[in-house]
Formats: C-alpha cells, structure tokens, sequence
C-alpha cells in the first residue's frame, strides 16, 4: 500500500529516518505498449497530419499557377496556418482571395480547427 509523503515522513520520524524533502512525484509505472500508444497519440505519428493533407490538395486550394510560389510553411499552436510566398504579385493575388482559400483548407478533413492563415514572405 502506497501512502502520501505526509505520512511516509511521520514514519520515517518514528523510525528514526530522515524526511524525504524531494519534490518528485512517485507515479505507477506504466507498459511499454501504453506509453508508446500515448507518444503516437500527442504527436501524430504514423498518421496523417493536417499539413500533410493541405500539402496533398495545394494546388487545388490556391490555383495550379499560384501553387508554384507559395506554400505552407507549417500550423502553429494558434491554429493559424503560415504561408510562405516567394512571389509579390502572387502574395497580393492570394490576399484577394484569402477568406475563400481559409474556407477551402477548413473544408478539408482534419482541419477545421484552423482560424486563420497569414501570408508571409518566403
């Protein structure tokens, strides 16, 4: 039977044993299998991303001639969606049309969860 610091420190008192002054935390142990399980999980490994599908469909998304000069850098932890555009002409051209091109990316499956996408140089 596990007991809470408190009271393994009253016992180590009446033993005569030093307190224990750590700020660890004594957890259960878990399996190998249930750890590896919840490490996919958190960071989406072996699955498909959301920026795997939006990299899938780009061209689809901004047009086939504005898809050669831009692209998505990545999906930060706002739920903003950067994008890297070499091209000014083709930056202003999908700033004209960024609430549709927002639209399309959330249309897609697993990424309805995006607010917002900036254009960035690059």
């Amino acid at each position: 039977m596990r007991f809470g610091r408190n009271v393994e420190n009253m016992i180590a008192a009446l033993r005569g044993l030093p307190e224990n002054r750590s700020r660890s935390i004594l957890r259960e142990p878990k399996s190998a299998e249930n750890l590896m399980r919840e490490v996919m999980e958190k960071y989406r490994l072996g699955g498909k991303t959301p920026e795997d599908t939006i990299m899938e469909n780009w061209s689809d998304l901004v047009g086939t001639a504005n898809a050669e000069y831009s692209r998505l850098m990545r999906i930060d932890e706002r739920k903003r969606a950067i994008v890297g555009v070499t091209n000014p002409i083709v930056r202003q051209e999908l700033y004209f049309h960024l609430k549709e091109v927002r639209e399309r990316i959330r249309a897609l499956p697993g990424c309805a969860h995006i607010k917002i996408v900036i254009l960035r140089a690059g």
